[in-house]
């Protein structure tokens, strides 16, 4: 009888953790991988990153991949995967005003967390980036980044997150740049819930009812069998 509570006791836990383990991404082309970019790896164009709206000036580029190369460095690293996309005015202005990356999503009414990957352009350099959520989400904090190694563009990719509650209202992810010289590097961006949905704790529940009554029907018939 030990042997069979142990059991459902591991099984129960086992329901549990994977309820909690089960992680939804709401953001589109969170990586900026959906248009892999050839030669010379980087783009002027926003329909090679779909899912996201661009306003303001270009910058150098708009997204860059991997095998980039001039004169004063390459682009070999990123957050995640191959590709990252820029926001700033790029090595030729600081004066350009506004640039921005935003992107429209449904979110569940909820505690989230948004994280993201941020790089400066440049060794030695720190740059900000602004982060807001509108809409059904009101949250806003501005980040940095300084580069920390010494060659190539780009180099040193830091994490960031941001804690945010939903209420069930579409939602508008923003991120910016004001009068930015050089460019700013961005990737890796996802919206994570690690809170169960009403329907895993129907799950959890129904498993933990049908568990008990397993016991109590091999209770049951131990019972008849003692007698």
């Amino acid at each position: 009888m030990r042997r069979h509570m142990a059991a459902l006791a591991l099984a129960a836990f086992a329901l549990c953790s994977s309820a909690h383990a089960s992680v939804t991404d709401f953001i589109t082309n969170n990586s900026f991988e959906d248009v892999q970019i050839g030669p010379p790896f980087n783009s002027t164009n926003p329909l090679d990153v779909p899912g996201w709206t661009k306003v303001g000036p270009t910058g150098d580029a708009l997204l860059w991949a991997k095998g980039y190369h001039d004169g004063g460095g390459t682009v070999s690293v990123t957050a995640d995967g191959n590709q990252f996309v820029t926001l700033g005015c790029g090595a030729s202005s600081s004066s350009c005003g506004l640039t921005s990356w935003s992107q429209a999503f449904s979110l569940p009414a909820g505690s989230y967390t948004l994280q993201f990957a941020m790089a400066a352009e440049l060794f030695n350099s720190t740059q900000a980036l602004n982060v807001a959520l509108s809409g059904g989400a009101s949250a806003s904090q501005s980040f940095s980044a300084t580069g920390t190694v010494g060659v190539n563009y780009w180099a040193d990719w830091q994490s960031k997150s941001l804690a945010f509650g939903a209420n069930g209202a579409p939602v508008i992810l923003t991120f910016s740049t004001n009068n930015l010289g050089f460019d700013v590097g961005l990737d890796n961006v996802h919206v994570l819930s690690a809170i169960p949905e009403p329907e895993s704790y129907a799950m959890i529940m129904a498993g933990l009812g049908l568990m008990g009554f397993i016991a109590r029907r091999r209770a049951g018939i131990k019972r008849r069998r003692d007698q």
